[in-house]
């Protein structure tokens, strides 16, 4: 019966690390076959059996760290009774368990590209995500051992930890954040979307408003805004073209006779989208009133179910961000949304003289299950008519 023990790879070697065996209990062993891989804090070797036998015992697993001289396996003959694991004293190194073996020195591949390294140094590799061909081995023929894979990760970790952001604070996503977040996420997950964008010469709504507000004699008057002519010319825009204001509900196409647009409002409590009911038959007036009175509600807590229910279509306008362009996502169930950004000055034709005038792009996204970008190039066409001549508008 012979013992196997932790070699004595150097002077200040006093652990090692068993990288992996390279011989399974039972296995017949010469003596000067490689049987086992050990790992120090500078190299890795193949580690040679001193006698001839059968590998009876192997005592101490892969990847464990053991104290030189420690008894960490047996060979004998078969049969044998392995003695009581820690009786005895330390064993002394053998000259020849001391040495790198032959193998060691094979190169950093083998013949079909496969990377050197030892066992315990790959598995750190994966857990840490290190990519083994990005690493030079500093062990036998350039063998990657575990202290490249630590040296590897911490290069990546060191500057990554460096750059690490503070927090300022962490909560879980709760309330109206925690709703929008699951709608959202539903939304984009389960509908093709598509979107059309078209810009508008502004400069006669702009005019228009100017107008409106300043005839406004009565200081307790409503004065429009921009998201006011929107939603005005958006429902007359679906009342003529009922295909956008629809939805997919339970495998049922449905098109709403009701013009309910939703305008999506940046509120103290997050995203939320009213819904200004019958747009379609409201004057301007009463659309200005009606927005003033449900976003009042929302703003002193005191809004129902319905100011945030049964909207049909949404309007989102950050244009008062100086957002000139964006893409909104749907609102479920409704089958578009359209996004409007601001209002700004661009160059422009006038015959043969080229003038500033006032622009404005519009995008339309709509549920392509069931709406084409047939569908929404005419709704924009339309758009831009009505808001391009929006004289109409001030009659109500």
């Amino acid at each position: 019966m012979h013992e196997v023990i932790m070699p004595k790879l150097g002077l200040m070697m006093e652990v090692g690390t068993i990288g992996r065996w390279l011989k399974k209990e039972g296995d017949p062993v010469k003596a000067g076959e490689c049987l086992l891989e050990v790992e120090s804090d500078k190299t890795t070797v193949e580690v040679e059996a001193v006698h001839t036998g059968t590998l009876l015992r192997i005592l101490r697993e892969a990847g464990t760290e053991v104290p030189v001289t420690e008894v960490i396996g047996w060979i004998g003959e078969p049969g044998e009774q392995v003695p009581v694991q820690g009786g005895g004293p330390p064993a002394q190194p053998h000259a020849a368990e001391m040495r790198p073996a032959a193998r060691a020195q094979q190169p950093a591949s083998d013949p079909e590209g496969r990377v050197k390294i030892t066992g315990v140094a790959r598995r750190l590799a994966l857990e840490k995500g290190v990519d083994i061909g990005a690493v030079k081995g500093s062990g036998p023929g350039g063998r990657i051992v575990l202290q490249d894979i630590e040296n590897a990760a911490a290069a990546v970790a060191a500057p990554a930890a460096a750059r690490a952001p503070r927090v300022r604070s962490s909560d879980p996503l709760k309330g109206i954040r925690k709703l929008i977040a699951e709608r959202l996420t539903a939304s984009v997950r389960t509908i093709p979307q598509v979107t059309l964008t078209a810009v508008v010469d502004a400069g006669p709504l702009v005019a228009l408003k100017q107008r409106l507000q300043a005839g406004a004699g009565d200081p307790a008057a409503v004065r429009p805004t921009i998201s006011d002519l929107l939603v005005m010319a958006a429902a007359r825009t679906l009342s003529e073209q009922p295909a956008l204001n629809a939805s997919l509900l339970d495998d049922r196409h449905v098109i709403y006779e009701d013009v309910n647009i939703g305008l999506a409002t940046d509120t103290e409590r997050g995203l939320l989208v009213p819904t200004i009911y019958s747009a379609d038959r409201k004057t301007l007036a009463e659309i200005a009133r009606a927005r003033k009175e449900v976003l009042g509600r929302i703003q002193a807590s005191r809004h129902t179910v319905d100011d945030l229910s049964n909207g049909t279509f949404t309007v989102s306008n950050l244009g008062m961000f100086g957002i000139r362009h964006f893409t909104a996502i749907l609102n479920p169930p409704q089958g578009a949304i359209l996004a409007v950004g601001e209002i700004f000055q661009a160059p422009r034709a006038a015959g043969e003289r080229i003038v500033a005038g006032a622009e404005m792009q519009l995008s339309l996204v709509v549920d392509h299950r069931i709406l084409d970008g047939a569908d929404a190039a005419r709704f924009l066409v339309r758009l831009r008519e009505l808001l391009q001549d929006p004289g109409w508008m001030a009659g109500g």
